[in-house]
């Protein structure tokens, strides 16, 4: 059984981080990914897209915590997770805020009256809690069910793997050495 500690406490840890430095820039990139890589290992053994995989941790995990999540998935697929992703900023229908006189907007859409522009609005001392719990629930799922758990360990495994041999080959085809031989501190280990 893995320990899941890449989760409960890397990832954790990234989204404490997040919050405490109110970096919207990192939220849709970091958290994007996170939903992404979790709805993966829920849809195992099927090779899904990955819309469909961030998609379903969303339906399965965050919506719990709040049904509209499920309501903007497409939205926050595009704009907040792709946005991130491919442009660091979430696209334009996603307004991010920290302030609290606005926490009371959050998963709601709003319109600008002066520029007209329609937007969904993520409070993210929210979103960061609302992840960091289902992030710990889907932990808590997959240590009673050995399914998801090997599917965990295996894809977290197979992207260490193929890190591996990415490296290997572009060192074997650059003539670039190996520096020094030793484990890191404080390196993800699984």
């Amino acid at each position: 059984m893995p320990t899941f500690s890449y989760l409960t406490k890397d990832v954790i840890n990234s989204l404490n981080l997040i919050e405490k430095e109110n970096d919207n820039l990192l939220l849709g990139s970091f958290c994007g990914a996170v939903i992404e890589l979790l709805g993966t290992i829920l849809l195992l053994p099927q090779r899904a897209g990955s819309g469909e995989c961030f998609k379903k941790f969303i339906e399965k995990f965050l919506s719990k915590r709040d049904p509209a999540y499920d309501t903007y998935k497409d939205l926050l697929w595009d704009d907040l997770r792709n946005g991130g992703a491919h442009s660091i900023l979430p696209k334009g229908g996603i307004v991010l805020t920290g302030d609290k006189r606005e926490s009371s907007k959050h998963l709601k859409i709003g319109r600008d009256p002066d520029t007209r522009r329609i937007y969904l609005v993520i409070f993210t001392p929210k979103f960061l809690d609302d992840l960091r719990q289902s992030v710990l629930e889907f932990v808590s799922e997959a240590q009673k069910d050995p399914t998801l758990a090997s599917n965990y360990k295996n894809t977290i495994l197979g992207i260490v793997r193929d890190g591996k041999k990415s490296i290997v080959n572009k060192l074997n085809r650059s003539g670039l050495k190996i520096d020094f031989q030793g484990r890191l501190k404080g390196d993800i280990h699984i």
